[in-house]
């Protein structure tokens, strides 16, 4: 790379010299790829053989409309805009 950055063009590389580098690289990479084994496919945490798992469907929506329905809530969503509104005002030295 900073082969590339020098002044002179002439010290730069090819085109050709930059491809086999790359060539180079990629089956560097792909070679140590294969080296490597990761196991991806392990369970990590394991349960208790004896448990019994179950899920439930909960139901947020109720919760949800309370507080949708409270003024606490509603004074909050109020100055929650005032607040953006500060950061509309153009900042100097912008269209």
């Amino acid at each position: 790379m900073k082969k590339c950055w020098d002044s002179e063009p002439n010290k730069r590389p090819s085109a050709e010299d930059l491809i086999e580098c790359f060539k180079k690289m990629r089956s560097q990479y792909y070679s140590n790829y294969d080296r490597v084994q990761v196991p991806e496919n392990e369970v990590i945490i394991q349960n208790h053989p004896l448990s019994c798992y179950t899920s439930r469907k909960i139901n947020y929506s109720t919760k949800l409309n309370e507080i949708l329905k409270s003024s606490e809530s509603s004074e909050s969503l109020e100055h929650c805009r005032v607040n953006e509104v500060d950061y509309l005002y153009p900042v100097r030295g912008s269209v």
